[in-house]
């Protein structure tokens, strides 16, 4: 069992839930650990994993069977955890519904969205580096992988990306392949949808767009990601009706994004306008490798927030691969998934 921090107020299930045996919806990333190790679905690889492909191949080998653990990847303090939401009755379980229920119930809550709760303080900052005080090196504070043979560098690859509209101010909230390409930089291939419209927007009138990379979130909010709404409807709120409570979410350290106050890393950054650098290749979940060529965005690190660590168990988490998981287990596709 993992247990890294005392549970909050907003980790606590409504009192009838206390009274009941109904199978209530996962909350935190940690909660979510600790429920697939005692079902023997966490495997905890000997520490020492090298970054640079092993910890993707032995993630990929485990895929679907267990989610993974590797402790000091490379001998980094922080380790990497992978395979969160490999198999479809995981996420049901994850929801506290039946497998058959799990479309049925992401649409209903899709439609019927829950605002956030926003909190002063949270466990997503305990730990916060500045830019003020020199420039991030996004590799020495966080275990960056390498997952194929022919991809341009370390990628960050299933983080949710947070940014907001310039005009509105509404949120949204997607996953992109993220490439380190120097110490506080990271390439991002932004397709054609809701970010690449703000950042267009953005850029149009001659400004960065804030944007916030979020790594270690609950399963339901991972999965809330990928859902297709409208424009200026903030997948957060689908992650609260998820979850049955206002999301609890804490305003960043250095833009007015609000991220997931329980995450476990907030990278802050901006797209910086009219830049665009080469990212790429990648090995993409379908088995082939996106092109190496220059993109429309580019991110300039400014800040990054922790959750606190435990001496005796490290608590930071970075996830490795589910974005394969969520893409495949949930093929079955209705109007409004991505």
């Amino acid at each position: 069992m993992i247990h890294l921090h005392p549970m909050s107020k907003h980790d606590m299930p409504p009192p009838e839930a206390l009274r009941s045996n109904t199978p209530q919806p996962v909350r935190t990333m940690r909660d979510w650990l600790d429920h697939l190790a005692a079902r023997d679905r966490l495997a905890v690889l000997k520490p020492n994993t090298r970054l640079k492909f092993e910890v993707a191949a032995y993630a990929k080998r485990l895929d679907g069977l267990r989610a993974t653990v590797f402790p000091k990847p490379d001998g980094h303090p922080i380790p990497v955890v992978s395979g969160l939401v490999s198999d479809r009755g995981w996420m049901a379980e994850a929801m506290g519904v039946d497998p058959s229920e799990v479309l049925p119930h992401f649409q209903r809550a899709a439609e019927n969205p829950v605002p956030w709760q926003e909190v002063a303080s949270a466990p997503a900052q305990e730990v916060v580096h500045r830019q003020e005080k020199g420039p991030l090196d996004l590799a020495r504070i966080l275990p960056l992988p390498t997952h194929n043979e022919h991809d341009g560098g370390p990628y960050i690859a299933a983080g949710i990306m947070i940014v907001r509209n310039p005009k509105t101010g509404k949120q949204n909230v997607s996953i992109h392949r993220c490439q380190l390409t120097g110490p506080n930089r990271l390439g991002v291939l932004v397709l054609p949808r809701h970010t690449f419209t703000f950042q267009r927007m953005a850029e149009e009138a001659g400004q960065p767009l804030d944007a916030a990379i979020v790594v270690g979130v609950d399963p339901l909010t991972l999965l809330a990601s990928q859902a297709i709404v409208p424009l200026d409807h903030d997948e957060l709120e689908i992650a609260g009706a998820l979850q049955g409570r206002p999301l609890p979410v804490v305003k960043c350290v250095a833009s007015d994004i609000r991220v997931p106050a329980e995450a476990e890393i907030v990278i802050e950054g901006r797209f910086l306008p009219n830049v665009r650098e080469p990212e790429g290749p990648f090995g993409e979940f379908p088995q082939y490798y996106g092109e190496r060529a220059p993109r429309e965005v580019a991110i300039h690190a400014l800040n990054l927030a922790l959750a606190q660590v435990d001496q005796a168990q490290a608590a930071i988490k970075m996830i490795s691969t589910p974005a394969q998981a969520v893409r495949c287990c949930l093929a079955c596709r209705a109007t409004r998934w991505r």
